[in-house]
């Protein structure tokens, strides 16, 4: 069975993580990382669920957010090229097998969201564990008097 996504909810979606989530997010590197996957998701219902061309623009748009951080822009720049590849293997098997190519994308465009959203999920654990471990050590740092090392029990 293939989900289908009513394309004006996934806008308000959209809109209320812009407006509401993302502005909330304390850790600049979540925030940014929300931000972009966010704007990948977009991109992603554009191009591969509706069949889109020319968003190099949007895609450029993303590379200037992400220029200062080297891993998110590789980041932005693999999953542009992976977008692009599928878009042209979905337009190339459709024709081939004369394939509904709209159901085609439909399928697509919810097991490409669904891994964005999973691998989120999973940078932005692997994020607060390490604020989390960094905060832990700060503490025990600021607990320890002057000079003293912290023993090994």
């Amino acid at each position: 069975m293939t989900k289908t996504v009513d394309p004006e909810m996934a806008k308000k979606l959209r809109e209320r993580l812009e407006t509401e989530l993302i502005p909330k997010l304390q850790n600049q590197k979540i925030r940014t990382r929300t931000a972009v996957a966010v704007n990948v998701i977009a991109l992603v219902d554009r191009q591969i669920g509706k069949g889109e061309e020319q968003l190099e623009g949007e895609w450029e748009k993303l590379r200037q957010v992400t220029h200062d951080q080297p891993k998110a822009l590789k980041l932005v720049e693999d999953l542009r090229a992976a977008i692009y590849k599928y878009d042209d293997e979905i337009r190339t098997k459709s024709r081939e097998a004369e394939a509904d190519e709209a159901a085609m994308r439909q399928a697509a465009n919810g097991v490409i969201r669904g891994a964005i959203m999973a691998k989120l999920k999973a940078l932005q654990e692997i994020d607060r564990e390490e604020d989390a471990r960094v905060a832990a050590e700060d503490l025990e740092d600021k607990a320890l008097p002057k000079g003293e090392e912290p023993s090994d029990k």
